[in-house]
């Protein structure tokens, strides 16, 4: 599955899924991404982001690439 989180905020999303990796620019990085409730790991994804001036609409854009299962989704 791909959720892709569009709005001027989309950043704050790694935090809550404690993303710690440093991601650059338009680049597929594979990120660990765990609960923020009780710190355990949801998912592995591949985490995408998009700034405002390279993304579709305008806005940042943080994607994730997460297994399909509707347990993680």
């Amino acid at each position: 599955a791909i959720i892709r989180i569009s709005e001027e905020n989309s950043k704050q999303s790694l935090d809550l899924l404690r993303i710690k990796k440093k991601l650059e620019p338009r680049k597929a990085v594979l990120c660990k991404l765990y609960d923020n409730r009780d710190g355990e790991i949801i998912d592995e994804a591949i985490v995408i982001y998009f700034p405002q001036d390279t993304s579709f609409t305008g806005e940042d854009v943080v994607e994730f690439q997460i297994h399909g299962s509707k347990a993680v989704i």
